[in-house]
């Protein structure tokens, strides 16, 4: 059953809070473990599905396959109802892990950014190619992805974090 995402003429709004800025401690605590030459790095990428929808009716499996892997073009094809959408968020995840990893001049194909799905579901990434050459000549880092998706965009978050940092959570 699909949940009902129409609003209630009787519901209350809601009020829109704006979030408080860092507190100077927080602020401190976050340049103390994570100094701005810590080395990690975000990359973030939006695209509309209206941009991928476009080139999916011109060019088919063809525009797929020039810039997914097999094994993504395999997921996205699963459920013909969700294509769009599934190759919206995995492009949007290569930009942003080229953006994270700074790989902008490096000459990435496509293909050597590849979502993978873990176990439990989960995006991760495995570069290939030019993509693994350039994060080996980094320090050693984990990457972390997130997809997320609505009717209208979808975008990616990738964070590169060096191995040598803690993680720990309060």
């Amino acid at each position: 059953m699909q949940a009902d995402n129409r609003c209630s003429a009787q519901a209350a709004p809601v009020p829109i809070v704006p979030m408080p800025p860092l507190t100077a401690r927080l602020e401190a605590d976050l340049h103390r473990r994570y100094p701005p030459n810590s080395g990690v790095s975000v990359g973030l990428d939006t695209v509309t599905l209206e941009e991928v929808a476009s080139a999916w009716r011109a060019f088919g499996e063809r525009y797929a396959r020039r810039l997914f892997s097999p094994a993504e073009c395999d997921y996205a094809l699963q459920e013909p109802a969700r294509v769009v959408e599934r190759l919206a968020a995995r492009f949007a995840a290569k930009e942003a892990a080229i953006k994270a990893l700074n790989l902008g001049e490096a000459g990435v194909n496509w293909r050597d950014i590849e979502v993978c799905r873990s176990p439990d579901g989960s995006p991760h990434l495995a570069l290939h190619g030019r993509a693994r050459e350039a994060l080996a000549r980094r320090p050693a880092c984990e990457l972390a992805l997130s997809l997320a998706h609505d009717p209208i965009q979808a975008c990616a978050v990738v964070l590169a974090i060096p191995s040598s940092l803690p993680c720990t959570s309060h």
